[in-house]
């Protein structure tokens, strides 16, 4: 258990959370709920915890007494969705959750990565509306981006990714969920937004070709701010935008589940997070 961040005075009834997985020392999440804390003026104490994945079943079994919540990770997003006790619709639709509030003993599990995704694409003026999307991936980011872009209205939705079956098993799942959104398995198709949620943006640049005129190229990932993914769309001349806003959204949607929504952050406290998601 390490990375505890002060944020305003803590004090004996001070809600205590942690953000979980394997690796977690690169996690921003403790300094981002620590400028929460301190906008928002609420006390709060925030760990990083890395766990192996024989160790989290424990874990969440004691997290129920002494945590209040838990922000997870990759290993670990499939395994809190199946230990909660009730769960969100976009959890469900996903099959992961990336946040868990413990309360009188209970689990309930969420998923902001939809909401971050939609937020994202909103505050960029990207409307996938009535569009043909090619999405690079096929793990958890890729399945909430697929949740995203059906409740925005996506026309056609292609999924590339280098191992069919998980493309394939992402496409089976997520078919039935996504109504009048055409789900395709292929390689990058001419559209109007390409979207990565790979976690090696590098190794798919090739794919910003198939970014029609006018159209935008989104890197889910969001350290640097200028990805290798972003350069190369922009190298082409094509619009495109880092991940970053989307872990703010996240953050934020967070700690509003957990504290409700009577605090609002404004502009520049988004400011101040992005700016500190982007730092080296």
């Amino acid at each position: 258990m390490s990375g505890l961040v002060p944020a305003v005075s803590a004090g004996p009834w001070t809600k205590r959370f942690a953000v979980v997985g394997q690796p977690i020392a690169h996690s921003r999440s403790p300094e981002i709920f620590a400028a929460l804390s301190r906008a928002s003026g609420i006390p709060l104490s925030y760990e990083r915890l890395e766990l192996a994945p024989d160790e989290f079943a424990f874990a969440f079994a004691d997290a129920r007494e002494n945590f209040d919540g838990w922000n997870v990770t990759a290993p670990h997003k499939e395994r809190a969705l199946a230990k909660a006790d009730v769960s969100s619709d976009d959890a469900r639709l996903v099959g992961a959750a990336n946040v868990v509030t413990f309360r009188d003993g209970e689990a309930y599990a969420a998923n902001t990565d939809v909401g971050g995704v939609i937020s994202l694409l909103r505050k960029s003026n990207i409307d996938p509306a009535g569009s043909v999307v090619t999405l690079l991936g096929a793990g958890g980011a890729a399945r909430s981006t697929v949740v995203a872009l059906v409740q925005m209205g996506a026309k056609r939705i292609v999924v590339a990714n280098r191992t069919l079956e998980r493309a394939r098993a992402l496409v089976d799942d997520l078919r039935a969920a996504a109504g009048a959104t055409e789900l395709a398995i292929g390689d990058p198709v001419a559209s109007h937004i390409v979207i990565n949620a790979t976690s090696n943006g590098a190794a798919v640049v090739d794919a910003v070709g198939a970014c029609l005129p006018g159209g935008w190229c989104v890197d889910l990932q969001y350290r640097p701010s200028d990805t290798p993914f972003v350069l190369a769309a922009r190298a082409a001349g094509r619009n495109a935008v880092s991940g970053a806003h989307m872990l703010v959204a996240q953050a934020i949607a967070t700690f509003y589940l957990w504290y409700g929504d009577d605090v609002r952050f404004g502009r520049a406290a988004e400011a101040e997070l992005t700016a500190l998601v982007e730092a080296p």
